[in-house]
């Protein structure tokens, strides 16, 4: 395959990538998710979505959140 077309397809791929993911956090948004949270506030929920903890957390927290949006490509999660 020669490199503009390997890199054309390699692009398509992440754009592709990028739709799914966006449309799968933004099907979260309204439901609750545990989240561990990490560092700065920031947290993995169950599905691996990175989560931003509105008010802080401490890490290692384990928190119910409710998931109210995205923020810059996270979800955003307050006190359930």
């Amino acid at each position: 395959v020669r490199g503009d077309v390997a890199r054309a397809r390699a692009a398509r791929l992440r754009d592709v990538g990028a739709a799914a993911l966006d449309s799968f956090q933004r099907a979260r948004i309204g439901q609750t998710a545990r989240v561990l949270v990490e560092k700065d506030g920031i947290g993995l929920c169950e599905h691996y979505l990175a989560v931003v903890a509105r008010g802080g957390a401490p890490e290692g927290a384990l928190l119910t959140l409710r998931l109210t949006g995205l923020d810059d490509g996270r979800l955003v999660g307050e006190p359930a």
